[in-house]
């Protein structure tokens, strides 16, 4: 567990169990409006105040962190963990052994007052050994910027792009379009300043990576509009996959370390290039 002095108020500030209730109180202040999946434990940050002119006098719950059960599949999750969940043989096996290892962290939010003085990742690292489990894993579109997760002393693992992901932009960059620096809009208007043919290749190119997505993405409207702000959004904002590991656990001979994350990806890097120019 790490222990670090967040400021001054830390001493008027307490972590303990919570409720659901606790989290939608707090909710509208997340970025995300969507569920926070199925829901484990939840920890609250309540503020208690000394008598001041200027504060208020109750207890505030100021902070709020969800624990949700994992999702069946994890492509980060597998490469993070040596494939330990993947085809295990039957589901009910594989979904068995994800719950009895593994929690996510789903939802970490801080009160607009409070925030810009650490709280986030004090919330996370005072809460992550009181998950019940050896692995608690965590996705953050915004990691790159504001890395609480690894302040918290969770393990960042950033993502490769996919064989897809690289397929599309070496078919962009053959029709001389950078797409990884382009906005939305700009992209949609230099796709229409090339010729009909190549209009009609990149779209195929483009609908081909959708089809590794979930049904919701594939249901899309084949428009450039469509298209193209998909391609954007995942080119763009991959998220930063983080995992935690238990002191005491034995689930690793070699506990996860970033030189050895970091090592197998440079290796993957090179044997997938390797094979693609064979």
């Amino acid at each position: 567990m790490i222990r670090q002095t967040i400021c001054s108020l830390q001493k008027q500030m307490s972590i303990l169990p919570g409720r659901v209730k606790d989290w939608n109180l707090l909710s509208q202040y997340h970025y995300r409006q969507d569920h926070p999946g199925v829901i484990d434990k939840v920890f609250t940050m309540t503020f208690h105040p000394k008598r001041h002119i200027l504060l208020p006098n109750e207890d505030k719950v100021i902070g709020v962190i969800v624990y949700a059960m994992p999702l069946a599949n994890c492509a980060y999750r597998n490469r993070a963990t040596n494939q330990r969940y993947f085809s295990l043989g039957s589901r009910s096996e594989t979904l068995s052994l994800l719950n009895r290892e593994v929690r996510r962290i789903t939802r970490v939010v801080i009160h607009p007052q409070f925030r810009g003085i650490g709280l986030a990742h004090w919330l996370v690292s005072e809460t992550l050994p009181k998950a019940g489990v050896p692995l608690v894993e965590a996705m953050a579109t915004m990691g790159h910027l504001n890395p609480f997760f690894e302040k918290a002393g969770m393990l960042r693992f950033d993502q490769e792009d996919s064989v897809a992901s690289r397929r599309l932009i070496d078919a962009f960059a053959h029709i001389n379009i950078n797409v990884t620096s382009l906005s939305q809009e700009t992209l949609v208007s230099q796709i229409k300043k090339c010729p009909e043919h190549e209009q009609y290749f990149i779209k195929s190119e483009m609908m081909e990576m959708i089809k590794g997505f979930s049904r919701r993405f594939r249901q899309l409207e084949p428009t450039l509009e469509n298209l193209t702000n998909f391609v954007v959004r995942q080119l763009k904002l991959r998220p930063v996959y983080y995992l935690w590991q238990r002191s005491d656990s034995t689930l690793y001979e070699k506990k996860l370390t970033q030189e050895n994350q970091h090592e197998n990806s440079k290796n993957t890097t090179k044997q997938t290039r390797g094979s693609s120019t064979e």
